[in-house]
């Protein structure tokens, strides 16, 4: 006979488990573990602050103006399917956040290809008029090791501009990337207030939260998890981590 759930959630309940809802996790290659261990002692044992670093990376952003439910008729099984392109629109962003405020977003054009030539005229047109903006010439910044960030091309034209790079997360990494959160917001405000209908809408909306949502208060915030995440991720030998308190 066949054991039923409830039986099943009684006894792993007695072994003192408990149920929860499964979040997602960054995979984490094995060999970038002790590496994101090695990341975080040395940033504890330096007691860095982050006081001075832009937090920079770039996302893919989906056109999507649905909230997930939609209001139907009690006898019209099909009112709730909602058509939707098989290839929707998109556009990719960079953005980047500090302790005192984020850079201007990139919205990246139909025509622009993101190389490293691409994302070294980033970082001089976004990146370099924030930081001295809002750090004069004593900023830093940290972005993970995706190709275009440590090609040999970008890494000449870093020195060039001098740019102050800490030493790149992989991109094993993301739950010490503050600015990972901001997309996670960003595509939460987009569904939920924007609900942008074409592109024109769909890059307003993106420009209008960067304005809005991303505060200096906010940016703080996201940054200052690192001080629980690190921790976390010594604990757990490099494993991924949820960035709030245990």
């Amino acid at each position: 006979s066949q054991i039923g759930q409830s039986v099943v959630a009684r006894v792993r309940g007695s072994m003192g488990l408990q149920r929860k809802n499964e979040r997602y996790g960054a995979m984490v290659r094995e060999q970038n573990r002790p590496k994101r261990v090695e990341w975080a002692k040395e940033k504890i044992d330096k007691e860095e602050m982050f006081l001075n670093v832009f937090f920079a990376d770039e996302a893919s952003v989906l056109l999507e103006n649905e909230s997930g439910f939609v209001w139907v008729k009690p006898n019209d099984p099909y009112s709730h399917i909602t058509p939707h392109p098989k290839h929707p629109l998109r556009v990719m962003i960079w953005v980047a956040i500090s302790m005192r405020g984020p850079a201007e977003v990139k919205v990246m054009g139909p025509t622009e290809r993101l190389n490293s030539e691409e994302y070294c005229r980033i970082i001089n047109e976004y990146y370099l008029p924030a930081s001295r903006e809002l750090y004069g010439t004593n900023s830093r910044l940290i972005q993970d090791n995706a190709p275009i960030h440590v090609s040999k091309y970008t890494k000449r034209r870093l020195i060039e501009m001098g740019v102050k790079v800490i030493w790149s997360l992989n991109t094993d990494s993301p739950d010490m990337m503050p600015v990972e959160l901001v997309f996670a917001y960003l595509k939460d405000r987009l569904r939920h207030i924007y609900k942008p209908k074409n592109k024109d809408e769909l890059i307003n909306a993106i420009l209008d939260f960067n304005k809005k949502f991303l505060t200096p208060a906010y940016c703080q915030k996201l940054i200052r998890r690192l001080h629980e995440t690190m921790p976390q991720v010594i604990r757990r030998e490099g494993l991924p981590v949820r960035g709030k308190k245990d």
